[in-house]
């Protein structure tokens, strides 16, 4: 043992021989075990105290000079001002134990092989957090700002908490607690509040007795009889396969740090309600509808995002999927314009209403179905005309993601070719899965793509990465040829940009970049692509990001529980 190995061992020793037991009292019974027995107890308390980085370390350092976790005492959780957190274990040592303990070499031999088989397994399970250990983490909602609950109290105001604990059980559920003690509640109302220790019953007497339990109990420290104060954590898997399968191709698979850092996490109450964090009131709440996190360890913080799996399984699809020859084909294939006709007021009443606005919504409320994108394309017109912006860009508004609608065309084609029967789903039907008619963030392929390009964490399932051809900062283009004569992902916006050049629009061309480039923001909101761009497209930019900026504000004004527009407002708008 080291030199504190050595002091505890003389000071207990002292402690022994001034309560009159020594080693010499111990004796050998006819079964081989050693016995010792005494009238009454003699334990000396003492504290473990440790941070996060050594958990674990110093009670297995006390275990092994034969002390012993205090049953049901509570651990507190402190923070010393030095920028650690601390959890204070109570501990024991049974200097004259009350009762005849006997145990053999062979018993304790076995026990210890069952508890480290089940804890090898429980370590299999896959968590944030070490087994029955602690992580001082900052809970955040989606725009970074801390989160506030509720005191048990409801005559007392919201509070905003900076440092939390997140706690696992060692079975399977997580806690929240602050440094203070108290501990996170999802209530059955759907809110959620902080329960004081005295609140929740804990026995604090670190001097009473149990001689019932020979170990430390976490289920009967943390005292939540309902279950409202645990909390599942469920991990939404990025790719087809679970990281940890090592059957899986590695082609599929995104690595490691970058899952940890940006995969999704959903945080279940054993009631079936999820845990959120609202965006504007910044309260923290439980809902029927799924919410989601991210886990960021190296600053830890637990971040309630609005991003959801249909999202970024989209997004990976699209990096996987749109190369250089993929684009090629969809040009190819599409801008023969094969798929018949048909208005704008037509597609707008007659396809436009069955299609969401919000294509990666996971649940919606029950009570307030999701606003169509007949809804979207002429709210986002009526905020062009509300500010101010001429007719031709109302216009733009007005049908910049009516390109989702080529999903049905492409499937009435399809269907006039075999069944001679109209196509009942405007989804996509591409054997790949990836649905190119949504207007989401675009990039120029056939180049590198920027280092924050959107999902960039997926960018290595892309062919492209690995041809040399298309791994430089021109790539296949000559320097600061211009946007006009580069190839963007095949997106619905590009379809109608091509389109509507190809029946000869007269929309201007600051109206027509508008429409292309609006899904570019690594060019318009980060200057990215500067040695492919020219004047022409510097003189444009401004009103590209303007336009995006007015399409944004439209699309988050159609998801706050507006509803969906009737027929009558959407012919008030289309004649006024």
């Amino acid at each position: 043992r080291d030199l504190g190995g050595l002091l505890f061992c003389e000071a207990t020793s002292a402690l022994r021989d001034r309560y009159n037991l020594s080693f010499s009292d111990a004796h050998e019974n006819d079964m081989g075990s050693v016995e010792i027995g005494f009238s009454h107890s003699v334990r000396c308390q003492l504290d473990a105290e440790e941070d996060v980085q050594r958990h674990n370390k110093l009670v297995s350092f006390y275990e092994s000079l034969g002390c012993r976790i205090k049953p049901r005492a509570t651990v507190r959780y402190l923070n010393n001002n030095d920028g650690e957190t601390y959890r204070k274990i109570p501990m024991q040592i049974a200097l004259r134990p009350r009762a005849r303990l006997a145990a053999t070499a062979a018993g304790c031999g076995s026990l210890l092989k069952h508890r480290s088989a089940k804890h090898a397994r429980k370590r299999q399970r896959l968590t944030l957090v070490g087994q029955g250990g602690f992580l001082p983490i900052r809970i955040l909602e989606s725009k970074g700002t801390r989160v506030s609950v509720l005191p048990s109290s409801s005559s007392l105001p919201p509070r905003r908490l900076d440092h939390w604990l997140m706690l696992d059980d060692g079975d399977g559920y997580i806690q929240f607690r602050t440094t203070q003690g108290h501990q996170m509640r999802a209530e059955p109302d759907g809110r959620v509040s902080v329960l004081s220790p005295e609140e929740e019953g804990y026995d604090t007497d670190y001097g009473s007795e149990d001689s019932h339990s020979e170990s430390y109990d976490s289920k009967k420290r943390m005292n939540d009889t309902e279950g409202w104060c645990q909390f599942k954590l469920c991990r939404m898997s990025d790719s087809d396969y679970d990281s940890e399968d090592s059957s899986a191709s590695n082609d599929t698979i995104v690595p490691a740090p970058v899952a940890q850092r940006k995969e999704l996490w959903m945080l279940l109450t054993k009631h079936g309600t999820y845990l959120t964090a609202d965006p504007t009131t910044h309260a923290l709440s439980s809902t029927k509808i799924p919410s989601f996190w991210q886990a960021n360890k190296s600053n830890l913080t637990l971040v309630c995002t609005r991003d959801t799996p249909p999202r970024r399984m989209h997004y990976r699809q699209k990096w996987l999927t749109q190369t250089v020859e993929y684009v090629r084909t969809m040009r190819e294939t599409y801008l023969s314009f094969q798929l018949g006709c048909m208005g704008l007021r037509t597609a707008l009443d007659t396809i436009a209403t069955s299609i969401p606005c919000r294509p990666f919504c996971l649940v919606e409320d029950e009570e307030q179905e999701c606003p169509s994108l007949r809804s979207l394309c002429y709210r986002t017109a009526e905020e062009a005309r509300r500010s101010g912006q001429p007719d031709w860009v109302q216009l733009v508004a007005l049908l910049h993601d009516m390109g989702r609608v080529v999903a049905w065309l492409d499937a009435r084609a399809s269907a006039a070719t075999t069944t001679k029967t109209e196509p009942t789903s405007y989804s996509c039907s591409a054997e790949d899965g990836l649905d190119w008619t949504i207007a989401s963030r675009s990039r120029i392929v056939g180049c590198a793509a920027p280092n924050q390009a959107t999902f960039s964490e997926f960018r290595h399932l892309n062919s492209d990465e690995s041809d040399a051809r298309y791994s430089t900062l021109e790539g296949m283009y000559h320097p600061h040829i211009g946007l006009d004569h580069t190839w963007l992902n095949w997106t619905g916006p590009e379809y109608m940009y091509h389109m509507l050049q190809h029946n000869g629009c007269t929309i201007p061309e600051e109206g027509m970049s508008m429409l292309r480039y609006f899904s570019l923001g690594d060019w318009h909101e980060h200057d990215e692509y500067a040695t492919l761009t020219n004047e022409d497209d510097e003189d444009v930019k401004y009103f590209v990001s303007d336009f995006d900026r007015m399409r944004r504000r439209a699309w988050k004004k159609c998801g706050e529980r507006t509803g969906d527009l009737s027929d009558k407002e959407c012919e008030a708008l289309w004649e006024g």
